[in-house]
């Protein structure tokens, strides 16, 4: 396949370049765009728009108007190419401050309701190559998609290579990420724990005898558990989100025909229907969004569920920079460089008398001491009900750890599996010895920055099985109690009843007296 558009002198041209086991078509070709429709083995057809942005900056918002048409047109759509526009200050690095024909762009972008592709790589796809002090970088190449190519191809990606030859980079849009396999343990779903099939499992796999320790037959039944509920949950999961407009337009036009006692009926049988079905979509989706989301008001909305993919792929690893500043790609090539960038930085302290001088430090302190009361108040036994208050007050939708558990689980199924737990809890805290299985813990990078492109741009979080966080918490609801007696009352962070912005608020009050304050010797 070879389609293009003749430049005009030196400036412009379009060429597109193709090979594709599918039926390909042109339907439009301009100095600024070509339209392609592609014709898939499964009877569905998608479009992709091949776009070179208007130079000009006047001449950008007929540019956006033919593309807005060509969208309301044709719904399966991938814009794709040189916008020649920068859409955020982020995306600039350089030269003047001012983004101009900002304005024109973001309105045809938020009519048209695209969404971004997410993008890995260096930042920057153009650069006027000059020297420090003249040097511009912005990001103009990038790709845009529909509702409907989300719906299709919600896992699509772009990667942008290091600009060489060019002023411009060379980007590579793939519908499927490159690391598909993923070693993360299936994780329990919130959705499907209120299911009579789900409590017979629990009920069933929970009366099976397992010979050994508590926290043993804790570990092997829970196992059993997953793989159960891991078949079943395949089998029955919802894919997407609430429709809430479908949902209320069949609702409203049902319940404008009514005109009989039995058209009624219907009426009220379709709402006691869907509303249990979008419920549990919504309870899917729950789980992966962020808590604030809801807390705040959020509407559950195919809007929403998009960002929810996103950030998805956003927190996925696909190039990094390594320690010589050489990007690198694929799956165990990134590995390496994070767990290296791990490494140095949790690198023991190997200078000589460290360990002595650290005690010497500790010993010149004056650290209070716990009191008879306190450490009797320690010692003391832990009951039942401190272990089933210390789970209950575990977030339902928390990060489950290596067995994929969450604390939602524990919480509808205390009844079948709390005495168990319990059991196996005081089983810990009374040895102080606890299974390995138990003490496992899932590494998981959270970015730092918006788009990272060193390892050292991560903060590494431990996710650890609901179990093991029920013990911490047990510890932490004994230690809440003796914190205030040990810590100075100037400490105003972590510690409950105290707030850092009290001390915030004080060194603001001290600068201002001190700003306002005559002469130089004064006491506060």
């Amino acid at each position: 396949m070879e389609v293009g558009c003749d430049s005009n002198g030196s400036s412009g041209g379009l060429l597109v370049l193709g090979w594709s086991s599918n039926v390909v078509e042109c339907l439009y070709a301009t100095k600024n765009f070509i339209l392609f429709k592609i014709y898939e083995a499964n009877g569905r057809f998608k479009y992709v728009l091949f776009l070179y942005g208007e130079p000009q900056v006047e001449n950008r918002t007929i540019v956006w108007e033919q593309i807005q048409w060509i969208l309301e047109e044709y719904k399966n759509v991938l814009v794709m190419g040189d916008f020649n526009q920068v859409e955020s200050g982020t995306d600039k690095m350089g030269g003047t401050t001012q983004i101009r024909g900002i304005n024109s762009f973001l309105d045809w972008r938020f009519s048209s309701n695209v969404t971004e592709v997410l993008f890995s790589g260096p930042r920057f796809t153009w650069s006027n190559k000059r020297d420090e002090n003249e040097l511009i970088l912005e990001r103009l190449d990038r790709a845009y998609i529909t509702e409907e190519w989300f719906q299709h191809s919600p896992d699509g990606i772009v990667v942008h290579e290091p600009i060489i030859c060019s002023d411009h980079a060379a980007i590579t849009y793939s519908s499927e990420r490159f690391n598909n396999n993923s070693n993360r343990p299936y994780q329990i779903e919130n959705w499907c724990l209120r299911f009579t099939k789900i409590k017979e499992i629990v009920e069933r796999e929970w009366k099976v005898e397992v010979q050994g320790s508590p926290m043993f037959q804790v570990a092997r039944k829970l196992s059993r558990v997953r793989t159960n509920m891991q078949y079943w949950c395949l089998e029955n999961k919802k894919l997407w989100g609430v429709n809430w407009r479908k949902v209320t337009n069949d609702i409203h036009d049902t319940g404008m025909s009514i005109n009989s006692v039995s058209e009624g009926g219907e009426y009220i049988n379709l709402i006691n229907q869907l509303v249990p079905e979008n419920q549990l979509s919504f309870e899917f989706w729950k789980q992966r969004m962020k808590a604030n989301w809801i807390k705040y008001g959020d509407c559950s909305t195919p809007t929403m569920y998009r960002k929810v993919k996103q950030r998805q792929l956003h927190n996925e690893i696909v190039t990094l920079r390594d320690e010589n500043d050489t990007w690198v790609e694929g799956r165990k090539e990134v590995e390496e460089v994070v767990l290296n960038s791990i490494k140095e930085v949790y690198k023991p302290n190997t200078q000589r008398h460290h360990g002595e001088n650290i005690d010497l430090l500790l010993r010149e302190l004056d650290i209070p001491n716990l009191t008879n009361t306190d450490r009797e108040w320690l010692d003391k036994p832990f009951t039942d009900q401190e272990i089933r208050k210390a789970m209950l007050n575990i977030h339902s939708s928390k990060s489950p750890g290596p067995d994929g558990f969450t604390a939602d689980f524990f919480h509808v199924y205390w009844k079948e599996v709390g005495q168990l737990v319990t059991e196996s809890v005081h089983q810990f805290l009374r040895t102080g010895n606890i299974l390995k299985e138990w003490n496992q813990s899932l590494l998981v990078l959270i970015p730092k920055v918006k788009v990272p492109e060193v390892a050292n741009q991560f903060r590494p979080i431990s996710l650890y099985n609901t179990v093991y966080k029920c013990i911490s918490k047990c510890l932490v609801n004994r230690l809440k109690v003796v914190l205030p007696s040990l810590i100075s009352e100037n400490q105003h962070a972590f510690i409950p009843g105290r707030y850092m912005e009290d001390n915030i608020l004080l060194s603001h009050e001290l600068m201002h007296l001190i700003n306002t304050k005559k002469g130089s010797n004064f006491t506060v």
